[in-house]
Parts: structure tokens; C-alpha cells; sequence
């Protein structure tokens, strides 16, 4: 694989999440029949941690930018890239979105 199909495909990645960005933002059931009160709760819970899901939505679509321009240019920084994708590891980010782009990655030439 060339590093610019890597890029390509990592594009494509950004595109997704960017139509679709709930595809992955996640969802809280109440069941039972005794909740009172405690659904306001939940609700507000929601609504406090929408924003930090967002922040970090954003800064993931950053990241996966980051790794596609690294992977355009003449000379890429493969320690940087790394470094993303080590950080992604351990994180909230899905397995699928790490797996992906880290099989990618490393089957981009000359990496």
C-alpha cells in the first residue's frame, strides 16, 4: 500500500465521522419501572458530558488529520505518527477507528 492510499483512506475516515458523528457518541438506557427523579439526573449527566465528548471528538478528527497530511508529505515525521497512535491506545476512541488506521499506517510503504 502507498502512503498516499493511507491518506486516502484515513480521509475517508474523517469524512465518516464527520457526516455521521453520532455513530460512535454514547447512549444511556434507564430500565426499570421505579425511576423518579434519577431520569433528571441522567439527563443532566447527558448534557454536562456532551461538550467533553465533543472536545475530544474534535481533537481525534485532528489527530486523524495530522497522521494523512504526515503521511502526504515528502519527508513524514514517523516518530509523530507514532506518537498518535499511541496515544489512541487505552483511549475512548472505538477499536475499529484505532485497528483501522494503525493497519494502514503500517502497511504504507516505509512504515
Amino acid at each position: 500500500m502507498q502512503v498516499t492510499e493511507a491518506a486516502d483512506i484515513i480521509d475517508e475516515i474523517i469524512s465518516s465521522l464527520k457526516r455521521d458523528p453520532d455513530q460512535f457518541k454514547p447512549s444511556f438506557s434507564v430500565i426499570g419501572n421505579d425511576v423518579t427523579s434519577s431520569d433528571v439526573t441522567i439527563e443532566m449527566a447527558r448534557k454536562k458530558g456532551a461538550p467533553v465528548f465533543d472536545e475530544q471528538f474534535n481533537f481525534l478528527l485532528q489527530d486523524l488529520r495530522e497522521i494523512a497530511d504526515q503521511l502526504r508529505s515528502p519527508s513524514p515525521d514517523k516518530l509523530l505518527i507514532q506518537e498518535i497512535l499511541a496515544s489512541f491506545r487505552g483511549s475512548w476512541i472505538p477499536g475499529v477507528i484505532i485497528g483501522v488506521v494503525g493497519n494502514v499506517v503500517s502497511k504504507a510503504s516505509g512504515f
